[in-house]
């Protein structure tokens, strides 16, 4: 697995919990409230362009928690993939979709071009090499339909995270021109936004937005 087993280990962990509400809570999204969550949730499925009718398919789908406030949203069909047994099982028991165990660098079970929308939601801060992210996108760009959008949210900005003292969780490996060089590489329309113009908060968690960024590639 290119995601350390200790972070599958805590997730799994997670899963186990018997006195959780929130589908949120099972994947490390217990600090923010329910109206945040929601409130990022839907801004993140417009950005990402997703519309009534969409195929989505999440890399890193955990419990569910990010589908369920976008099937909520919009009218949808769902799948994903996560790497955390305990969290699969529980999105296949709250959820209407196809949810399977797998790594996001090699999803062999998924054929090209299946899904409208491909999207990985503060996945991408826990892999640990350029090598991951390039396996990672290049798998989620080839299940993407043709003129269909790859979305991945809430990535750490290594050009703006020396501005806190405690900067947030997970990896500073990728920064925008690594998108920039992939998606020219790769023939795709790239789309780069400040996660704060996303989600923001004037006081209170924020989710780290402003040291975050999220983007959309288009697939021709």
């Amino acid at each position: 697995m290119v995601i350390p087993a200790e972070i599958r280990d805590e997730y799994n962990r997670l899963g186990e919990q018997k006195d959780v509400v929130h589908l949120k809570d099972f994947a490390r999204w217990s600090y923010i409230s329910g109206a945040d969550w929601t409130n990022l949730c839907r801004r993140s499925a417009d950005f990402a362009g997703i519309e009534d009718g969409d195929r989505l398919f999440e890399a890193g789908c955990g419990s569910g928690a990010f589908l369920a406030e976008v099937a909520a949203y919009r009218q949808v069909t769902l799948a994903g993939v996560d790497f955390a047994e305990n969290l699969v099982a529980i999105a296949k028991s709250q959820l209407p979709g196809d949810f399977q165990v797998a790594d996001i660098t090699s999803l062999l079970t998924v054929e090209n071009g299946s899904y409208d929308k491909v999207l990985s939601h503060g996945v991408f801060l826990y892999l640990d090499s350029l090598d991951a992210a390039r396996r990672a996108v290049l798998e989620m760009v080839r299940i993407t339909r043709p003129g269909g959008l790859v979305y991945i949210g809430i990535v750490n900005d290594p050009e703006r995270h020396g501005s806190f003292d405690h900067p947030p969780s997970g990896s500073f490996l990728f920064t925008r021109s690594f998108w920039r060089d992939f998606a020219a590489e790769q023939g795709l329309t790239l789309e780069l936004i400040d996660q704060d113009r996303i989600f923001s908060k004037p006081s209170g968690y924020d989710c780290y937005s402003r040291v975050r960024y999220s983007l959309l590639l288009k697939k021709p």
